[in-house]
């Protein structure tokens, strides 16, 4: 199996599948020359900063983990077109996106935070999604199957009010997805 993870950083997850799975070859790109060092040890690690796939043949990877980065880059679309050209026919992408519809990070944007907003951690990312958005990138690009985990919060009994009066002004009852601050997501390349 090949797996190439964006942003592997020093390689602590690209490690865990490595024990888990011996037989897998492991391929990273991290930006950082320092933590690239480190995963290179036991992956194939490249910080090349023009075109993190490109050295790659197309249909390669069994699985792409991204991260955050379709967050963070200026061409989430492209990201994923290129990511969907690097997978195998029915290989994975996993992602974990924040939640822009998470009633602490609408409550800070109400109340004028955007950047100090703890929610956002101080980066304002590029892009923003929501679930439904994030899905309809994936199925534009060409994947299906989508498996979406949700992390979420118990609100208190003030937070829980917030979150009714948004409820009100949506129409909707429903209050998943603004108590989900994180989704994890896996989608497989159609075909």
């Amino acid at each position: 199996m090949n797996v190439l993870e964006l942003g592997c950083g020093i390689g602590v997850t690209l490690l865990r599948i490595k024990y888990l799975y011996p037989n897998a070859a492991l391929f990273g790109w991290e930006p950082d020359v320092h933590k690239a060092d480190i995963s290179g040890y036991f992956a194939s690690v490249s910080h090349n900063a023009l075109n993190h796939m490109s050295e790659f043949e197309d249909g390669f990877f069994d699985y792409i983990l991204i991260g955050h980065y379709p967050e963070w880059v200026e061409n989430p679309k492209l990201l994923m077109k290129n990511v969907a050209k690097k997978l195998k026919a029915g290989g994975f992408v996993i992602a974990t996106i924040k939640n822009i519809m998470y009633y602490n990070i609408i409550r800070d944007m109400l109340t004028g935070k955007w950047f100090s907003s703890e929610h956002i951690q101080n980066k304002a990312p590029a892009n923003c999604f929501t679930q439904k958005d994030f899905t309809a990138l994936l199925n534009e690009c060409g994947f299906i199957n989508h498996l979406n985990f949700h992390w979420f919060s118990v609100p208190n009994e003030e937070d829980k009010v917030f979150i009714q009066k948004i409820c009100d002004i949506r129409g909707e009852k429903k209050d998943f997805d603004l108590t989900t601050y994180l989704y994890s997501i896996r989608a497989q390349k159609n075909g």
